[in-house]
């Protein structure tokens, strides 16, 4: 075959074999603020990876709102475009993930189960709320008693965990904290950030903020540098995802890192093996994360 040159033809083989050695990437959105979040780079580039060792190409969905996305999911289906999905998002009532269970599709999801159903499906995740719980317990042993976390808006299960672990943690220590929906926009994070922080009348004021992902931790940094409040000398800051957003950041951010390429790494693997009728376990995969200390909670305002 080298000698002649010779180069397999895919399209006919995926004829003969009815198999398309394609796996479909299900994101959320294909928006701006989700094309650039770091964290899917390094999801993708762990899919990517596996998949190419094990000789599998990836499509990945374009769709920016969950009823294109539906349409967008469905085609690829119905067009036998794919073999099989990886879910990128865990979320209630998740329409997405029922037509994949409706369709009997092979597929396994990026996040925690959610229902009794989820107990037939692969889940690849962090523990997300002990995540919250030990950012929380690490700043309360750098000596704050006043935080706030901000979290995007929506009904992601991944930044409702977050939230809920560290609300328990900052309960049972005694941590004065609030837990702050808000849009990713610049307005909507001024106008929070300016209630605490520009109030004279506000007695007591976060020493610290926790923001639920790394791209809106991005827009908190900005809208705090704007309103002329040092880091770490006036509020201490830390998010979850580390990255190059968080690493260079000025100062550097304090993260958990959640080790996304490992994430992605995983569900490659579990996919291919699914398509494979390969032995599989069904039981969910839970991937360790760490604390990274750097320079944003080096200091605590007295």
């Amino acid at each position: 075959m080298s000698d002649l040159g010779y180069i397999p033809n895919l399209t006919a083989r995926s004829l003969i074999t009815k198999k398309t050695k394609t796996i479909g990437i299900i994101l959320k959105s294909a928006s701006k603020d989700v094309r650039q979040n770091p964290f899917y780079s390094d999801v993708l580039h762990g899919i990517t990876q596996r998949c190419n060792e094990e000789g599998y190409a990836i499509k990945s969905t374009i769709s920016t709102s969950e009823e294109s996305l539906f349409q967008e999911v469905q085609g690829m289906i119905h067009t036998h475009a794919v073999d099989g999905f990886i879910l990128l998002f865990s979320k209630s009532n998740n329409v997405i993930k029922q037509l994949l269970i409706d369709e009997d599709v092979p597929f396994v999801v990026i996040g925690k189960p959610l229902d009794e159903k989820d107990q037939f499906i692969i889940h690849i995740d962090n523990d997300n709320e002990k995540a919250g719980h030990d950012l929380c317990s690490y700043l309360y042993h750098k000596g704050h008693r006043h935080i706030i976390f901000i979290n995007e808006s929506g009904q992601y299960a991944v930044t409702d965990d977050r939230s809920t672990g560290f609300r328990d943690e900052a309960r049972q220590r005694g941590i004065t904290h609030e837990i702050l929906e808000t849009e990713n926009n610049r307005d909507s994070i001024q106008t929070l950030l300016q209630t605490y922080f520009m109030n004279e009348e506000l007695s007591v004021r976060p020493t610290a903020i926790i923001s639920s992902d790394g791209v809106i931790h991005h827009t908190v940094l900005s809208v705090l540098y704007n309103l002329n409040i040092q880091i770490p000398a006036d509020v201490c800051t830390a998010t979850f995802n580390d990255s190059l957003l968080t690493e260079m950041g000025s100062p550097p951010q304090t993260t958990v890192n959640i080790h996304p390429v490992e994430l992605g790494n995983k569900s490659g693997e579990k996919i291919i093996q699914l398509l494979n009728q390969r032995e599989v376990s069904k039981d969910n995969l839970w991937i360790p994360t760490t604390i990274i200390e750097r320079e944003s909670t080096n200091n605590m305002k007295e």
